[in-house]
């Protein structure tokens, strides 16, 4: 005898009530007709595995992931680390925490970028030099004319660094230009 379990949509067969451990149960199963016997199909709603990543785990991480039933919520959410902002998920959502409603299996990753700060070169007088949007845990570069300092009857200045020296951008930093002194020669 042939016996069949049709599920509905949205719902898998669990177990028949003969193999009750089972992990994968047929849906059509054939059985000897020995004696009177009764079969009962045992249905539950389809799991879906749902995955959410970070496009860049030093940028930040994703959590809400995991395997849910259908129809079940879960709320998605998208944490940047340190100097990293969250942009979009790659359904084009904007909203770093989102609660979907699995009907299905899913991948959605996280897009996260480096924060960008104001990094302000300035002449040893005071005057700015230049001004630069710099990612989080770059180094800035100065590309600016050569800094100058006016020179004085007695010594002449060459440009020789920048106070303070030029580090990993972790926020807003300011740069003054540093001068080396030399004596002039003066010809008598």
């Amino acid at each position: 005898v042939t016996i069949t379990a049709t599920p509905k949509t949205n719902y898998q067969l669990m177990y028949w009530s003969d193999e009750p451990d089972n992990k994968t149960p047929e849906l059509t199963r054939t059985i000897s007709a020995t004696a009177d016997k009764t079969y009962t199909a045992y249905f539950g709603l389809k799991t879906y595995k749902i995955t959410a990543t970070p496009n860049d785990a030093e940028m930040g991480e994703c959590s809400g992931f995991g395997t849910f039933q259908y129809g079940k919520t879960t709320t998605l959410i998208a944490t940047p680390n340190t100097g990293y902002k969250f942009v979009k998920w790659n359904d084009g959502n904007t909203n770093a925490s989102r609660t979907i409603t699995v009907t299905a299996n899913a991948d959605y990753i996280a897009t996260f970028e480096p924060i960008k700060y104001t990094i302000r070169f300035y002449n040893e007088g005071g005057t700015l030099l230049e001004t630069k949007q710099v990612d989080y845990n770059t180094t800035p570069t100065y590309t600016g004319a050569t800094p100058t300092k006016t020179a004085t009857a007695q010594y002449t200045y060459t440009h020789s660094g920048w106070t303070p020296a030029i580090a990993i951008v972790t926020g807003a930093a300011d740069y003054t230009a540093t001068a080396n002194f030399e004596y002039k020669i003066i010809k008598r």
